[in-house]
């Protein structure tokens, strides 16, 4: 009897190992992505019955699109142009008819997955909307509910230096009846642009790297900051980008675009985030299902009266 060289059953078990461990890749593979793309449900870690409460709930949850334009929005927002498009939706500038103020309009295009509140489920009334996105209820939770907002009003101290939500609501498109209701977020209209729009006009400059250093660092430092009280309730705003990062005037920056913020480590009723990175001290931050405030080494976080998290220093 004729036996195979020893070498080809090391190789045999080689490629049998390395078959399996690819097998199990490629089987875990989409699950990862799932968790990936799907957005935090913070309806899961904000366990609340009334929120929102009635101040975070605007008087029109549902609009009508039609009027000259074919675009316009209750005849309150006016189209004015087509801004860009991202993966979750559109974004075009409208002009306030109430205010006169030009503001972002976002409207979202793909699978809503997060179950909209039970506040404003009643306040729909008969409508059968049982989802919404999750950067809308993101941007209220981080940013605050704003309606009556302007480009003076962001220059105020807030604990998240975030774009507040100035409206949001359903849309019926009158010249399509069968078109569903699609959801809309509206956020100020920032005319500087984004970090991108600034790298350009300093390129232009021709200032030197100490100079560009010690005019925008103290910027840095409050966006870091301001990052940092976010990572304090464990929550990531994964998408940290010059075009996310929006110019309120040189000296002061916003972050928008939180289209998916991550909580880093969800329990039923509990955050938990470990600091031991970069500290001894090792830090517990807890939300309670009952009052929907934040607790972070004994500190409390509440939301503030523009719905927004006031976070521990």
């Amino acid at each position: 009897m004729v036996r195979p060289p020893r070498w080809l059953g090391a190789r045999a078990t080689r490629i049998f190992i390395l078959t399996a461990v690819l097998f199990l890749f490629f089987l875990h593979q989409p699950t990862c992505i799932d968790l990936k793309a799907a957005p935090t449900n913070f309806s899961t870690l904000f366990e609340v019955s009334d929120w929102p409460p009635d101040t975070l709930i605007p008087q029109h949850l549902i609009r009508h699109q039609g009027g000259s334009s074919g675009l316009d929005i209750d005849h309150r927002y006016l189209f004015v142009r087509y801004l860009g498009n991202g993966r979750e939706g559109a974004v075009s500038l409208y002009q306030d008819s109430r205010t006169g103020e030009l503001v972002a309009m976002k409207q979202f295009q793909t699978v809503y997955r997060n179950p909209v509140p039970a506040p404003i489920r009643q306040a729909l009334g008969d409508e059968e909307v049982n989802s919404w996105p999750a950067e809308i209820q993101a941007t209220i939770l981080l940013g605050g509910f704003e309606p009556r907002g302007d480009e003076s009003s962001l220059s105020s101290e807030r604990d998240l230096d975030i774009l507040p939500a100035l409206d949001y609501f359903l849309v019926r498109d009158d010249n399509c009846c069968s078109k569903p209701l699609t959801w809309h977020l509206v956020t100020p209209y920032l005319s500087k642009g984004t970090l991108s729009h600034l790298a350009r006009t300093l390129e232009k400059r021709n200032q030197t790297s100490s100079a560009l250093d010690e005019s925008y660092r103290p910027n840095f430092h409050r966006l870091l900051q301001s990052l940092s009280r976010l990572h304090k309730l464990g929550i990531c705003h994964n998408d940290v980008k010059p075009d996310n990062i929006y110019i309120l005037d040189e000296l002061h920056w916003l972050l928008g675009d939180l289209v998916r913020p991550r909580i880093l480590t969800l329990l039923k009723y509990q955050v938990e985030f470990d600091f031991r990175a970069t500290s001894e001290k090792s830090t517990t931050h807890t939300i309670s299902p009952q009052t929907g405030t934040a607790k972070a080494n004994g500190q409390t976080a509440k939301p503030t009266t523009s719905g927004a998290l006031s976070y521990p220093t």
